[in-house]
């Protein structure tokens, strides 16, 4: 016998409830800002390159973009989210496909143009469409 698993009624499950309380969700997201910075400052100290120091001032100049695209476009976020800042451009979208962009363009110019870099390139950019 399949026993169903319980569901609530905004269409979540009753374990996925438990697992993600609010309580978790509200810490991750506070910290993720913190986890991408020590991720930045750690690519710089392990690589010490000038590839590195581009990913990071190019990062810096693309969170600039954002923040100005932010304040021109001025489109509202939906009623529900509880943000006053405009939502348009996503801020984590565009960081995503920054950094796929630079992983694809850093990929290329190490190796050459083939199958195997038009594929992982593809894997890359599929995989950053996904997260968005």
């Amino acid at each position: 016998m399949i026993q169903q698993e319980n569901v609530l009624s905004n269409g979540s499950s009753v374990f996925g409830s438990r697992v993600l309380s609010n309580d978790l969700e509200y810490t991750i997201n506070e910290i993720s800002k913190w986890l991408v910075i020590a991720s930045y400052i750690a690519v710089i100290f392990w690589k010490h390159d000038a590839e590195a120091l581009w990913l990071a001032t190019g990062s810096l100049m693309n969170s600039w973009l954002s923040i100005i695209l932010k304040h021109i476009i001025n489109h509202d976020r939906p009623a529900s989210t509880l943000r006053s800042d405009p939502g348009m451009p996503s801020s984590h979208a565009q960081s995503i496909f920054f950094v796929v962009a630079f992983f694809i363009q850093s990929l290329v110019s190490s190796l050459v143009l083939n199958k195997t870099t038009v594929f992982v390139g593809v894997l890359a950019l599929a995989s950053g469409s996904y997260l968005v």
